[in-house]
């Protein structure tokens, strides 16, 4: 089945990230699938983001530049996205992340064959200079509310939704982990995930991000667990232990 003519809407929430975003936009512009409105906003940036944004827009109509009135924090800027959103299918992308260029066409084309709600790829991990460590994570080709509990491995900069589904949820900005409590309750109610073996997705580490602080994503993993999910200490304490093991062998991959 062609995908050719299916649209495509890509959601980044962008903030602080003049150093990257061009880098970021240009990835999705891109695509071996040309058909797609990014959907670009900037939520208050106190550097040129918005600029750097502006004139993106300006060089290709497939590029819409939104700003939030305040700083609303990710979560809501996503759903601000969502919201926009005018594609049968919506993908994910952080500000400082990069697609290879057949992601979108190889996840429409997955979705489309398997008919699943969800869809998900491989990533690379590097340095913010993008020259460093080059780890790699390689996902399942399919995954379940069960196994999701373990181990979370949708990656949000990887992730492709049908717009119908992305638009009956919204992301929770009571919760750090705002991505994977979305995933558990679209999982939880029955939506299909499948995975993307190949590495078509990248994803930049630094410092001062969420996914450079492991301690600090420990301690928002229990939060999910005990308050979101309102596990008891012991099914709590078990799912810790197991995603704490998943964490460790993820760093461990090469």
């Amino acid at each position: 089945m062609t995908t050719e003519n299916i649209l495509c809407s890509v959601v980044i929430p962008a903030y602080n990230c003049e150093k990257y975003i061009s880098e970021t936009i240009l990835s999705a512009l891109s695509q071996s699938h040309q058909n797609l409105e990014i959907i670009v906003i900037d939520d208050c940036s106190k550097d040129a983001t918005s600029r750097i944004i502006l004139d993106a827009q300006k060089k290709d109509s497939r590029v819409i530049c939104r700003k939030n009135p305040c700083n609303l924090g990710v979560a809501i800027t996503r759903n601000r996205g969502i919201s926009l959103a005018s594609g049968e299918y919506i993908a994910f992308l952080d500000c400082d992340d990069i697609w290879l260029p057949e992601k979108i066409e190889r996840q429409l084309e997955l979705m489309q064959s398997r008919n699943c709600d969800v869809c998900y790829t491989s990533y690379e991990l590097f340095d913010q200079s993008g020259a460093g460590f080059r780890r790699q994570y390689i996902v399942p080709e399919e995954t379940d509310f069960k196994r999701l509990l373990k181990e979370n491995v949708i990656g949000c900069s990887s992730a492709v939704i049908k717009a119908d589904l992305a638009k009956k949820h919204s992301m929770n900005p009571d919760y750090a982990h705002e991505d994977y409590v979305y995933w558990l309750e679209l999982l939880s109610g029955g939506a299909k995930a499948c995975g993307l073996t190949d590495i078509l997705t990248r994803y930049r580490v630094r410092p001062e991000s969420r996914s450079g602080n492991k301690i600090k994503a420990a301690g928002n993993r229990w939060i999910v667990y005990r308050k979101f999910l309102k596990y008891n200490f012991f099914k709590s304490l078990r799912l810790f232990c197991a995603y704490a093991f998943n964490s460790l062998k993820k760093r461990g991959r090469s």
